[in-house]
């Protein structure tokens, strides 16, 4: 996230026209992986997320719903106070029923990315994003 003013900005620059961030958002849930798993034998574009069944990459604090919460507070800010960009797409409403490279119910790759539970009960994100909105996008 501490790059996006700074490509938001170089994009506006070349092209001459507003951003719109396309969606952008972070897991609530799956642990930190300390090595790469043996990709052999798997499909070139299949996710190494989904053989390790762990990330890679975390922002401070991990995957949680509340690390989850706070970035989307602080990519809304974000973008709510650059003046080149138009807005951003959320992704997503739903957290999946299940991963959509591995199938499995339960992987961190695509399963825990929405702001409400696959049941639709609202996780701290939804309360974050709907927060953020009233503060960042007010009239």
């Amino acid at each position: 996230m501490d790059s996006w003013t700074g490509v938001i900005d170089g994009l506006y620059e070349r092209y001459g026209l507003p951003v719109l961030a396309n969606e952008w958002g972070y897991s609530s849930d799956g642990e930190l992986a300390l090595e790469r798993p043996d990709m052999t034998g798997f499909p070139e574009a299949f996710p190494d997320v989904c053989v390790a069944r762990k990330w890679f990459y975390e922002v401070k604090g991990g995957h949680t719903p509340e690390v989850q919460a706070d970035y989307f507070d602080r990519g809304l800010k974000l973008f709510a106070e650059n003046p080149h960009c138009l807005g951003s797409f959320i992704f997503c409403w739903r957290d999946a029923y299940h991963c959509y490279h591995c199938g499995e119910p339960d992987c961190p790759a695509e399963c825990f990315w929405g702001i409400v539970t696959t049941d639709c009960k609202p996780k701290p994100a939804y309360y974050a994003v709907k927060e953020a909105f009233r503060k960042y996008y007010h009239d």
